[in-house]
């Protein structure tokens, strides 16, 4: 009997052991899994904050190209006539500029006129934008150095515009707190178009008008004008803005919602 109690004792002592071996191994494997699940799940935070970050990089790229304006100094154009200034431009946006150098009134309008230092100036209209109006300058030969500035959007229809669109000039004499208009002309924009945004040197004649007969010339004016930008440039800046206000004004209705 004892020996036979030994033998169980023996046996039971080996059965112990060995589920202690396989106990032991299991909490081994059980420590490996959860590490294993640790570093996943960590790896995984990690490769979603960088998710995250290039989301939100993405994001802002897109609401800067949709909504993100730009900075232009003017004294880039011409330093001697254009003021030491600068002007915000929204994406797609360009500047179109005119420049008045100088008018110089004719014979027969320096008669009519009968003065040899008439008070001029010239006001330019174009488009829907307000009319711009030039300072004040005495004489015949009237030094005007002066620049319009007109922000456009430089899309598909700006471009077609530019082949029939012109800017009209009025020369006026200031007499006291009145004016009179002495002549008027159309100056044709379509060569921007052509030649991409630079600019264009002109002279042009001002013919007569109200009092003075159309076929009358009563001035010449010296100007040029162009985009501070070129059109392709702009353009595709434009495209880029409409697209990404596509792509961000969802996500701004969800976030109302």
């Amino acid at each position: 009997e004892l020996e036979k109690t030994r033998k169980l004792l023996s046996l039971q002592h080996s059965i112990n052991k060995g589920c202690a071996q396989e106990i032991t191994q299991l909490k081994s494997r059980e420590k490996d899994l959860v590490n294993e699940y640790e570093s996943k799940v960590h790896e995984m935070a990690r490769l979603l904050d960088i998710k995250s970050a290039r989301m939100q990089q993405l994001d802002g790229k897109l609401k800067s190209i949709a909504y993100g304006t730009q900075t232009y100094k003017l004294d880039g154009v011409d330093r001697d006539y254009v003021p030491k200034e600068s002007v915000q431009l929204d994406k797609g946006q360009n500047l179109l500029q005119f420049h008045i150098r100088q008018v110089l009134l004719s014979s027969e309008v320096i008669t009519c006129l009968n003065t040899s230092s008439p008070a001029v100036f010239l006001t330019l209209s174009y488009s829907d934008f307000e009319t711009q109006v030039t300072p004040v300058v005495m004489g015949t030969r009237a030094q005007f150095n002066h620049t319009s500035h007109f922000v456009v959007t430089v899309d598909d229809k700006f471009v077609k515009q530019l082949q029939k669109e012109v800017v009209m000039l009025e020369l006026h004499q200031a007499v006291g707190m009145k004016h009179e208009r002495l002549g008027v002309a159309r100056v044709k924009l379509r060569e921007l178009a052509i030649n991409g945004g630079d600019r264009v040197n002109g002279r042009t004649l001002l013919m007569g008008v109200d009092r003075l007969e159309p076929t009358v010339t009563t001035a010449s004016v010296e100007y040029w004008f162009g985009l501070t930008l070129p059109i392709t440039q702009t353009a595709r800046t434009h495209h880029a803005r409409n697209r990404a206000l596509k792509l961000v004004a969802p996500e701004e209705e969800e976030g109302r919602g």
